[in-house]
Order: structure tokens, then sequence, then C-alpha cells
């Protein structure tokens, strides 16, 4: 049984316990639509403890908390705004990409939305351990920071979104059904419709989670702005704080648990015009298309001077496009070869790097047959390579690594973590402790890339997030006018809902 199914299964289970849980904790939940919350009042106490002990530390760190908070707002409302410039100005990019510009954080969420060349899998498994991290991190943050400014807390407690048939059920049987809920549950068969998937059916009886504390909002509201930004933007600070930790433990466990294994590599490309083209498999475009070109097999393109390669597949969807240019292949020993995955070895010599790789043939001349082993999905195969000759008369196999970069804060962030397969230097590292340094990698990879978003994504200015009440209140502290601060609030709500509208209009035009 591969781990996918024991995957599913623990998550088939793990609702389970959940549906069981809340039906034995009815007197302890607040219902509110679909959203079940289980009130404690566990961690009060420690709570008080660590505002009281490092008050001192605590205090003064205010001011770097709401900086920060400052920072992450801006960050977040220049990328909005950034992703719908993009979307607008190249709808390609909705074209190409499947996902909608908003992707919900949910199991195999980029198995369902065509994600996997942007994220590794993301099982249950992860996303449990991650989320409860994140989510008892910041709301405890919250916490501290309030009872540092003397705001009571009422209560603790875990946020269960659904699961949706079990808020069903109990909606129906006190009849008291929501609006929230029921458009939920649309959005969810619509989505399963849409995708074409049968996981995502899964979410109409797997529960979201989430935590909270309750503060006394009289308390809160008669704070100084100062402390209620503060007691906002807590939760952000911590979740960077712990992003960095982990971002730390990561690179420890990487630099002891996995080494130098081969060279990830990709064949030598470049643009083409459709007009440059003489014939493809000998036969000319339009010959071509009109014939049964669906193998897998690379089709062989002749352009005035040069034969290309190209697979069927997106050069079809290119051609019948009206592209102006497309990427093609070089014809080069590596594509001829049918080289694919990562090189290992050359002529019984390690490759490591694309040093490595460059050391090695030097020792060749054009036309010299070598033997290279390479893996791909998990097998080692050996083949022979005729070796082609580059433009200064050296040996030449036709491979590259390397992928563009860009000057965005997400490149910047994706840059700070090890990559196991490091797309932009091409080397490929292998666990010392087989399946489970893979396992362990990615689970602490997310917990870094979920506490960085959740901080980014809280700090965005609508109501249902902390960003919402601190840009009010920061308007209103500058105005000294919390009407005007309402006003704003409202105005950059509208103002970024419409943003969101207008991507979500122009994905599902090209989609359709």
């Amino acid at each position: 049984m591969s781990f996918i199914m024991y995957d599913v299964a623990f998550m088939i289970v793990f609702t389970i316990v959940v549906i069981i849980f809340l039906n034995r904790k009815k007197r302890n939940l607040d219902k509110q639509g679909f959203l079940n919350l289980y009130k404690t009042k566990i961690g009060l106490k420690l709570m008080d403890k660590i505002a009281s002990k490092y008050s001192g530390i605590l205090k003064p760190a205010q001011y770097g908390i709401i900086g920060l908070g400052y920072i992450l707002m801006a960050s977040m409302l220049w990328m909005i705004l950034y992703s719908a410039y993009i979307y607008v100005r190249y709808p390609e990019v909705s074209q190409a990409i499947k996902a909608p510009p908003l992707v919900p954080l949910i199991p195999y969420f980029p198995q369902l939305f065509g994600l996997q060349s942007f994220f590794p899998a993301f099982n249950f498994t992860y996303f449990l351990v991650a989320i409860v991290i994140v989510a008892v991190v910041h709301e405890f943050s919250h916490g501290i920071i309030a009872r540092l400014n003397k705001i009571k807390i009422h209560t603790t407690g875990f946020a269960f979104a659904g699961p949706i048939i079990y808020s069903l059920y109990s909606s129906i049987i006190s009849r008291k059904i929501s609006k929230p809920l029921i458009i939920s549950t649309l959005l969810i068969l619509f989505a399963a419709f849409w995708f074409e998937s049968g996981l995502i059916l899964i979410f109409l009886i797997f529960p979201l989670l989430g935590a909270f504390v309750e503060q006394d909002d009289k308390q809160m509201n008669k704070a100084s702005k100062f402390k209620q930004l503060a007691v906002l933007s807590a939760g952000v600070f911590a979740n960077i704080l712990f992003a960095i930790i982990f971002l730390a433990i990561l690179w420890i466990f990487f630099m002891i648990a996995f080494s130098p294994a081969g060279l990830l590599f990709q064949y030598v490309s470049e643009p083409l015009s459709p007009n440059d083209i003489v014939t493809i498999n000998n036969l000319s475009i339009q010959d071509y298309l009109n014939s049964d070109n669906s193998m897998t097999d690379l089709a062989e393109i002749k352009s005035s001077n040069k034969t290309y390669f190209a697979y069927p597949a997106p050069l079809r969807a290119s051609l019948e496009g009206e592209d102006k240019l497309f990427l093609v292949y070089q014809d080069a020993p590596a594509l001829r070869a049918g080289l694919k995955g990562i090189i290992t070895e050359i002529n019984g010599e390690k490759i490591y790097s694309l040093e490595d790789l460059a050391v090695n043939l030097a020792r060749y001349q054009p036309g010299d047959n070598v033997i290279i082993a390479a893996q791909f999905n998990e097998e080692v195969s050996s083949s022979e390579v005729t070796l082609g000759s580059n433009p200064e008369g050296k040996a030449y196999l036709g491979v590259r690594v390397g992928q563009p970069r860009s000057n965005s804060i997400l490149f910047y962030f994706y840059n700070l973590m090890p990559k196991i397969n490091n797309l932009f230097t091409g080397v490929y590292y292998e666990s010392r402790i087989g399946d489970l340094g893979a396992f362990l990698f990615y689970m602490i990879w997310w917990v870094v890339v979920i506490n960085f978003f959740v901080a980014l994504f809280n700090m965005l200015p609508l109501g249902i997030l902390d960003g919402g009440r601190f840009f009010m209140l920061t308007i209103a502290g500058i105005t000294r006018s919390d009407k005007f601060g309402e006003m704003a609030f409202k105005v950059i709500t509208a103002v970024i809902l419409g943003v969101l509208a207008i991507m979500m209009f122009v994905w599902v035009f090209n989609v359709f």
C-alpha cells in the first residue's frame, strides 16, 4: 500500500475521532455557522506567567512587533496588486495555471489544483502537524501580549471548520441551517465537479483546524491604539519568529541527513518562431496538425538551418494557439540518447554538480563514446552516448541546469530554503536515512512555509483578519478620527475584494 493510502486512511480516522469528540463535547461548543469552537481554559495561566516573567523584554519588543506588522501588510498589499497586474496584463498566466488566484490551504492542494511543479506533496500528516504548530503559536502569542497589556483572556480553544457533513447534520437536527454553511457545501461540490477530483469530496467530511483566544472586547477597545496594535500583530510576529527557528532546524537536518547524489539536468532549449519551421516529422505544419501526433515521442522539427525537437502536446498547443515564439530543444547528444532525470556517473566517475560534469567532459573529445548512468523515477539505467561538439570544438553533451531568477519576495524566501532537488544549481540530494529523511524534510519545510504565508496573509487589511483592525487603528491614529479610520477600512476592504474579484473573473474567463 502506498504512503498516500495510509495518509488518507489516517485523515479519515482523524475525522471520525473529531466528530465523536464534537458530539461528546456539545456543551463546550459554540457553533457559528459551519464553525465549531471548542472553548477551554488551557494555557491561560501560562500566558499570565510568560507575560509577567518576561515583561521587561516584551514591553520594548512591542515596537518591533508592530513594525513587523506594517512590513508584512505593505508586502502583502504589494503582492496582491502585482499579482492582479500580472493576471490582467498577461492572461496567458491564468490559462497556463489551472489553480484559481486564491488556493485553499487543504491537504493535497498541489495535486488538486495542478501545482505539483510549484509545491512538494502536501499530505494530511504534514497539514495536521503544520497547522497545529502555526495556529497555536499565532493565537498563544495574541494572548501573551494581551495579558502583558492587562487585557483579560476569557477562553482559549480550537476551531473546527466543519466537518461539513457533521455541521449539516447538526443544523438539520436543530433546524438552524445557516447561509454560509449552504454556500460552503455548494462551493465544495462545485470544486469537486470542476477539478474532476474525487479527493476533494473528502473535505465534505474533513475538519479544517484552527485555534483561537477569546479576549475581553471591552478591555481591548478601551486599551490605547498602541496596545491594540501590539496585540493584533503579535500572532504574525510569532509566526515569522517560528518560521526562522524551523528554517534553522531544516538546514541542520538537511546537512546531517542528506548528501549530494547527482546532477538534475534539463535539455538545452531556445525559442523558435513557427515561421522558421520547414517541416515537422518531414510534414508541413498543416499536415502535421492533421496527422495523428499524439504519441509521446519527440517531434523532429527542421528549420532553415537547424534541427530541433519538441514534445507533441505543447507543440500542437503552441501551433494552434498561434504563438509568436515557443520553446524547442536543441538537437544534442543527451536528447538523442534519451537521458532523463539525474546524471550520477560518466564512465564510472561520480557526478555531483555542474562543475563535476564540466571537468569530466573536458577529458573527452567530440565523437567519443561515454557510458552515462542516470536515475529516473528511482531507477538507474546506463546509456552509451556519443558526444557532440560545441562552437569551441570541445566535447558537448547538451544539458543545462538552473531556472530563471526573480526579484520577488517569494523568490528570496524560497532561496533561503535548502532543496533536495535544487533546480537552480542542479544538485540532487539523497537521504542517508531512506524515505524517512524526505518525509521529515518536507514536514519541517511545510511548517516553515505555512508560518510565513499565514503571517503574510493575516496582515491583509480585511475585516476577518488581524490586518483589518490593524489598518483601521493605524488610519484612526494618524487622522485622530475613529470614523475616518472605519471609512478607510471599508474602502481598502472594497478595493482588495474588488481586485480579487477581477483576478477571479480573468481566471474563470480564460479557463472557460
